[in-house]
This record gives C-alpha cells, structure tokens and sequence, in this order.
C-alpha cells in the first residue's frame, strides 16, 4: 500500500482524523516519553505532527526532535503547522531502514505507524539499533474493529456498498493484532522489558459527517473508493453519516475506540 499522501487527503487526516482518533493518544504517548537534559528522541511514521507538536511543547529547550516520515507530503504538511527550530528537525526517512548511527537517541516514538510497515520486524530492528542502551520504544497500535466502534461501523457499511469488492483498508490498522507475536518480534529485535497497556478512549467529532469524511476520505481508503468508480464520495458520505447519526447522534457525535500502548526498553 502506498504510503504516499496526496495533498487532499493529508488535509483531510489532519484536519478530521486528528482530532476524532490521533490527538488523545498523542497527548498520551508524548507523555510517556523520556530523555535526559540534551538527549535525542527520534519520531518515526510522524504524519502531520500531531505527537511532535507535544513532543515539541514537552521537550523545548531540553531534548532534540527529529521527526521522520517516509512521505513528503506529510513531512511538508507538519513543517508548516510546526516549523523547524533548533530543537526540532524533520527528515524523510524509512522507518525500516533508519539513515541514522547506532546508539544515536535516547528515545523512539511511533503512533499508529507500526502496522503500516513494509516489514515490522525490520522496523522495530532499526528502532532497537538507533536507540542508546536504556533507551525506550515507545509506539501505538489500534485494537479491533470490534472496540473501535466508528471505525467498525463504517467498514461494516461498506461491506454492504461494496459486496463483491470492498476496500479493505480499515483492516490494516484495525485489524486484530497478534501480541504475543509482537513481543516476540522485539525480542527478536534485541529489546528487554517489554509493557502493554491498553487504552480505551472516546472518539469525538464536531458532527457525524466529519468523522465519516475522515473515515473515508482522510487515508488511503479515498484510494481504495476511486478504484471502485467512486470519483464524488459525497452521496457515499451523506449514507454514511445517516448510518452514524442512527447509532452515535450528531452534533457532537461520541463513540468508544481503544488503543495498545507498548513500551519496549534496551538493556542497559
């Protein structure tokens, strides 16, 4: 899958999937975040800058930033709502093929991007390489469809627009995960202590329409529909909307979703 944005669907993603699914748990992870006085942290899959603006706000003057995306429109898009400073760097770079020194940062984040790599293992190997030891990976994974209830119904609904092709999208990051796999790839990865927490949150919309505009529109699931003749997904968006409104009410409109949280140290 491409990991490429175009400019309409960044816009999109920032604007109504960020504060419907990112910001929540991007307050959270920037909070967990640990480094010394004049330490690295290292932000790969950034996106638009939603962890690295509170990752900038936490760590001003004490720790440098280097925020990382394998997409340029995404890194421009959180360059110009977040500019450069001297502690704050943005750099295009595979997450599974890190273009920095062993031992460079104190510290590693990742929202929601993990599950988008070409090759997990890899990517937790150069999160394992780049860190220093005593270092922490910090990243985030959804849980299911099943307890993210927007993002459920949605796929549901599709399901039934598209019964002999649906876009499978919101499989990739909702689909179910595999923990015990995942513990064992940071194993394999070198990491020591190894902590999940689960996290159940409430997702939040100004208005139903938004949260189904970001749904469908603000990923590559915009992508998905144009390959299935959906040149204007407005008609699809106002069935959408008629379907969340019938279960979560509008304005605002409420629903439950929930996260995994790891935390991955290096053995000092």
């Amino acid at each position: 899958m491409s990991a490429q944005f175009s400019e309409d669907i960044t816009d999109v993603y920032h604007r109504l999937l960020g504060p419907l699914i990112f910001e929540e748990y991007a307050v959270d992870l920037a909070a967990c975040a640990v480094a010394p006085e004049g330490g690295a942290i290292l932000e790969t899959a950034c996106g638009t800058g939603i962890v690295t603006r509170h990752l900038r706000r936490r760590f001003a003057g004490r720790a440098r930033i280097v925020a990382t995306d394998i997409s340029e429109g995404m890194l421009t898009y959180a360059a110009e709502r977040l500019p450069e400073t001297d502690g704050l760097e943005y750099r295009s770079a595979d997450a599974t093929a890190l273009p920095f020194e062993d031992g460079a940062f104190d510290a590693v984040l990742c929202q929601f991007g993990v599950m988008f790599f070409p090759d997990e293992a890899a990517g937790m190997a150069e999160a394992r390489r780049v860190l220093k030891p005593g270092g922490r990976f910090l990243f985030s994974l959804w849980d299911s469809l099943a307890q993210n209830e927007l993002a459920g119904l949605v796929h549901d609904r599709l399901i039934e627009e598209f019964p002999d092709d649906p876009p499978g999208f919101l499989n990739v990051p909702f689909g179910v995960r595999a923990l015990d796999e995942v513990r064992h790839m940071l194993a394999g990865a070198g990491f020591g202590d190894v902590h999940m927490s689960v996290l159940p949150r409430m997702s939040r919309a100004a208005r139903a329409r938004d949260a189904v505009e970001g749904l469908l529109c603000g990923s590559p699931m915009r992508v998905q529909l144009a390959e299935r003749g959906v040149d204007d997904p407005l008609p699809l968006i106002d069935r959408m909307t008629e379907a969340v409104v019938a279960a979560y009410g509008d304005s605002p409109v409420e629903a439950r979703m929930q996260a995994i949280r790891i935390e991955a140290v290096v053995p000092a």
